[in-house]
């Protein structure tokens, strides 16, 4: 297996990941965050296939970093995460580190390509996969803060959010 053939190989396995942490969540925004994910997963996975079969292929812009925004400036978010924090948070931290995983695979096949085309869909996937860890980021923040001030509401003044 080469280093294209492994990337797709890990972007289905993210797009089977988001699509199950949809199907178990309750949370209708954040269910359509991880399809969207999926979704973008998938595209990556078609792109890179495109790419091994020597076809052409289009790039899409991201669109999951705006549905965690709205996700994250609405307040129903927190009151309903709260109370199921620790598994969430496994699950964000878990997917962070997929991302990551993803995100240092396309660096090193950036810097492996001779050909400026294949560098540039490196450097998109780069910046999508980058999107994502931002919104698994911004999520356990999150969740990490609701829990803080569950924890420690009588004490203190806190960290606008």
């Amino acid at each position: 297996m080469n280093t294209l053939e492994f990337a797709i190989r890990i972007e289905y396995e993210g797009r089977d990941f988001y699509l199950k942490q949809a199907e178990l969540s309750e949370d209708e925004g954040l269910k359509a965050v991880f399809l969207s994910l999926a979704n973008e997963e998938e595209h990556h996975a078609k792109i890179l296939e495109s790419k091994l079969n020597g076809l052409p292929y289009e790039i899409k812009v991201s669109t999951a970093l705006t549905k965690a925004e709205k996700i994250f400036n609405d307040g129903e978010f927190i009151k309903s995460e709260t109370f199921d924090i620790p598994r969430q948070r496994d699950v964000y931290e878990s997917a962070l580190r997929k991302e990551q995983e993803s995100i240092d695979l396309y660096k090193e096949m950036k810097n492996e390509a001779n050909d400026p085309k294949e560098k540039e869909i490196f450097e998109l996937l780069i910046k999508q996969e980058t999107e994502h860890y931002n919104v698994f980021e911004g999520l356990i923040e999150l969740l990490t803060k609701a829990e803080d001030w569950v924890e420690s509401a009588e004490f203190g003044n806190r960290e606008d959010y």
